[in-house]
């Protein structure tokens, strides 16, 4: 899988990245939805006081590991490499309402 977006670290912080079905997902927003998620997933990345994991991140078994709500209607599937400090998004989405 390749990932096309060129990394934007932060200093002390993580680099966000998107595979290319991630960078994808994204068109399936409406803009004002983009540029909420990228600016959330960009605030996750560049904290100092918390680390993404303690940004509503949920582990799940799958193609990544697993997702981070941006917010109440918005959900990103990443993984987390505390190793290379990166943040790799695969997908961005709408939240299905079951209820509704």
């Amino acid at each position: 899988m390749s990932t096309t977006s060129r990394p934007r670290t932060h200093v002390d912080g993580y680099a966000l990245r998107f595979t290319d079905c991630g960078r994808e997902s994204l068109d399936d927003l409406e803009p004002v939805e983009v540029e909420q998620a990228t600016r959330k997933l960009e605030r996750i990345c560049s904290c100092e006081f918390r680390k993404p994991w303690e940004w509503g991140f949920e582990r799940m078994d799958g193609v990544s590991d697993g997702k981070l709500s941006l917010s109440d209607e918005l959900r990103a599937f990443v993984d987390i490499n505390q190793e290379n400090r990166t943040l790799l998004v695969y997908r961005v989405y709408r939240r299905e309402n079951l209820y509704g």
